[in-house]
């Protein structure tokens, strides 16, 4: 962010005078947030450029939507603004390029006001210090806007809006479904909540959100989730902060449920083998009986913190009998796990595998300018050597559920393919996953489904040869 620009910016919040910023001084502020996630300042999440909030609600949930929009857009719009400019914009330069796409998208999906979009766009540059701009902008925008009617995609990259090895990646994996993932990363993800069964039921806590102005329905197949209507923050939603509910994808729900369903009164030790952010891990220990017990791994101290604070909200001592959490990687069980010692075996594992997010961009649409297909080809490894590693400390009869937010056959069905070329032992059990594609490697969920995420699911077995 320019020093001009960012010393109003402060001067405005401190003063406290005015709670809006002019509408140029929105698109300002924008732009210089999109470039921010453009050049992957925030490498870990979108939502980190989004913060702080504006002090005006309306205006930070117009700033959100744009973000979140121009990265939903942006192979589309960085290919047609290549058409656009007779020269490219100098990599110092890059909250132009952001205004621009920032203009762009407001002309053609925000269905802004021509005028208002061109003109305080244009006005933006000059909060944003970029004089030598105005021009420019003022011209590419109108270009473009008079050119909407009657655009014609040429290349399937401006039509889908993706990259071109996503395109690509998914005709080969998914020749009948490609077109339908595609289009359904490209819509804006409901918000989802997994209600805390422990605590109430599923129709309990519809009535309690319905009382409270809540728009929202029970998820059609999975018996945990709830579909809200319209997102709203978690402050508004009952008994978020005593544990009655969780944000959760009705996908990512079914976890706990597909390692668990046959668990009845067993006593079972458990592993969450890449736990963070503790959604998941969360969603077991609900469902756990409580002569089980969980060790929760994962490698990131940093995102540890975020479990931690899960299980507090959902009154889970991190500390206690029940559950334990290690910060280690899964695969180094020289560390956590040693056989020099008296190694730990357990009967259930869940591994959600370090993935490309694939199927996951209608949530997180920077992945689509973020991944590239050598990324995911090492992330293979990755997930090949996490697979093999864990299968050794699962005891005989036990069973391991292999995940992924992904809809690559990479990291998915040809990754269990390969496993069990070299694994004996190994028995892949049926899944009963509605709506679902079965492989017969696992079941795979396409993003859009009955308001789920992509997600790729296999249960495997350990033969017990005794």
């Amino acid at each position: 962010m320019q020093q001009i620009f960012l010393w109003k910016f402060l001067i405005r919040l401190m003063s406290n005078t005015q709670s809006m910023l002019s509408p140029a001084e929105l698109r300002a502020e924008t732009a210089s947030r999109l470039w921010q996630v453009i050049k992957y300042e925030h490498s870990e999440s979108i939502d980190n450029a989004i913060k702080p909030n504006l002090e005006n609600a309306e205006q930070q949930s117009w700033m959100s939507a744009a973000i979140y929009g121009c990265s939903r857009y942006y192979p589309r719009y960085q290919n047609q603004l290549v058409q656009l400019l007779k020269k490219p914009i100098k990599d110092n330069e890059g909250e132009v390029k952001a205004l621009l796409i920032l203009g762009m998208h407001q002309l053609s999906e925000m269905k802004v006001k021509a005028h208002a979009a061109i003109n305080e766009t244009v006005n933006a540059c000059k909060i944003l210090d970029k004089l030598w701009a105005v021009k420019l902008v003022n011209g590419i925008l109108r270009n473009y806007q008079r050119g909407l009617e009657t655009r014609v995609h040429k290349t399937e990259l401006t039509q889908y809006a993706h990259p071109k090895w996503i395109i690509k990646q998914n005709k080969l994996d998914w020749p009948q479904n490609w077109r339908d993932i595609l289009d359904a990363n490209n819509l804006q993800a409901p918000m989802c909540l997994r209600v805390n069964l422990q605590k109430t039921t599923r129709p309990e806590a519809l009535e309690k959100l319905q009382n409270n102005d809540i728009a929202c329905e029970a998820h059609p197949t999975i018996s945990s989730a709830i579909v809200l209507q319209q997102a709203v923050s978690v402050e508004q939603i009952p008994g978020f902060f005593e544990g009655y509910f969780s944000v959760q994808d009705p996908a990512a729900q079914l976890a706990a449920q597909l390692l668990l369903e046959d668990e009845n009164d067993q006593s079972l030790d458990m592993l969450d083998a890449c736990c963070a952010p503790g959604g998941k891990t969360g969603h077991l220990l609900e469902r756990m009986n409580n002569s089980s017990t969980l060790l929760a791994l994962d490698v990131s101290a940093k995102r540890l913190e975020l479990v931690h604070e899960n299980l507090e909200r959902l009154n889970f001592k991190s500390d206690s009998k029940k559950i334990q959490i290690i910060c280690a990687d899964a695969a180094d069980l020289n560390v956590w796990n040693p056989e020099s010692k008296d190694q730990k075996k357990f009967d259930r594992i869940l591994l959600d595998v370090p993935c490309s997010a694939s199927g996951v961009i209608r949530r997180h649409p920077d992945i689509k300018f973020r991944r590239n297909l050598e990324q995911v080809q090492e992330l293979t490894k990755i997930q090949k050597k996490i697979l093999q590693t864990m299968w050794g400390i699962l005891k005989p009869g036990g069973r391991l559920l292999y995940a992924t937010c992904s809809v690559f056959k990479l990291e998915n069905s040809l990754q269990i393919q390969e496993f069990l070329g070299t694994t004996s032992d190994a028995k892949v059990l049926p899944l009963n996953i509605i709506d679902a594609i079965n492989t017969d490697l696992g079941s795979q969920i396409f993003p859009g489904t009955n308001d789920c995420d992509g997600f790729f699911y296999c249960l495997i077995e350990k033969k017990n040869n005794s």
